[in-house]
């Protein structure tokens, strides 16, 4: 509702160019929006909806190694793309390490990483002595 609600499209056209203006400007940004989300660029093409600017930039802009844009364009096809978007989105780098921070903090951490916190904890104990 808040997307469709950014903007009205309310055409008070007294010709047909200007419907069919609408409608290509309309197109051109779905377009547009539709290749930011099949890039997995979820940010750029949810906001791209309506500015219109980043929508282009998404649009442009590498997709990450595992979306749906990489498997059918790069891979095989182009091995030198598929190697810079797998550099590009290497799981170490920072703002992936941001996003795991917030998803822990609102989602909790995994099971596995749980008990692994928990034996890493209890190793810790029995070695170094507690203070108070």
């Amino acid at each position: 509702m808040i997307l469709v609600g950014g903007f009205s499209l309310h055409v008070n056209a007294p010709s047909p160019y200007d419907v069919l203006g609408t409608a290509f400007a309309v197109a051109a940004i779905l377009t547009l929006s539709i290749i930011c989300f099949l890039k997995q660029r979820v940010f750029h093409g949810a906001i791209g909806l309506l500015v219109i600017p980043i929508a282009i930039y998404g649009a442009a802009r590498i997709g990450k190694p595992r979306s749906p844009w990489a498997r059918r364009f790069y891979g095989e096809r182009r091995p030198h793309k598929q190697a810079k978007a797998e550099q590009r989105f290497r799981p170490d780098r920072r703002t992936e390490l941001l996003k795991e921070h917030v998803r822990d903090a609102i989602g909790g951490v995994t099971g596995e990483e749980y008990e692994a916190r928990l034996t890493q904890r209890d190793s810790g104990t029995d070695t170094a002595p507690r203070q108070h």
